[in-house]
């Protein structure tokens, strides 16, 4: 699909990386089913529809954001910055002792097409956490502030994203 992509149980990591998609359905970099995703201080854009910046699926994926947040950009329809389905689970926490703190997209990161989240998460068993003093912030999304194009956070078919311990939305529309 043109996107960095490692599938069943593969790794991905990068540091200090520009990458650009151009196509629909073009992930900046996917993880699909056991797989691991690390990037750190990455610019990503994607200009198409369907095109996530960061994007684990299936059971038991993981990203990891360590060091340094990256600055994601989504142009298209339903192209969220950070995007979880299917089992994935994606832990952005400041407070880590145990791994390195993981970071939320830094600001500068925009989703502007209709319908985009900064933070997307769908299906059953999928989860976004965000844990420790950080936030989003509100530059990240259009200035239409009724939520009816674009969030903050979206959590849909029975999925869940948990803002705890000082993080918050900074202020984006959640649904």
């Amino acid at each position: 699909n043109g996107s960095g992509g490692a599938n069943l149980g593969g790794t991905i990591n990068s540091r200090g990386t520009q990458i650009t998609t151009h196509s629909p359905d073009s992930a900046g970099a996917k993880v699909d089913t056991l797989g691991t995703l690390r990037i750190d201080d990455n610019t990503i854009t994607t200009l198409a529809d369907n095109s996530p910046g960061l994007w684990a699926t299936g059971a038991a994926s993981a990203l990891s954001t360590p060091y340094k947040g990256s600055t994601l950009i989504t142009a298209g329809a339903t192209s969220h910055a950070v995007q979880a389905n299917n089992g994935a689970v994606i832990t952005f926490d400041t407070t880590a002792t145990a791994s390195p703190a993981t970071y939320l997209p830094i600001a500068g990161s925009k989703v502007s097409g209709a319908g985009a989240a900064v933070l997307a998460a769908d299906g059953v068993s999928a989860r976004i956490h965000v844990k420790g003093p950080q936030s989003l912030d509100m530059g990240m999304t259009p200035a239409d502030t009724t939520g009816a194009s674009n969030w903050g956070a979206l959590a849909t078919n029975s999925a869940m994203i948990t803002f705890s311990g000082l993080a918050d939305s900074g202020g984006t529309a959640l649904k």
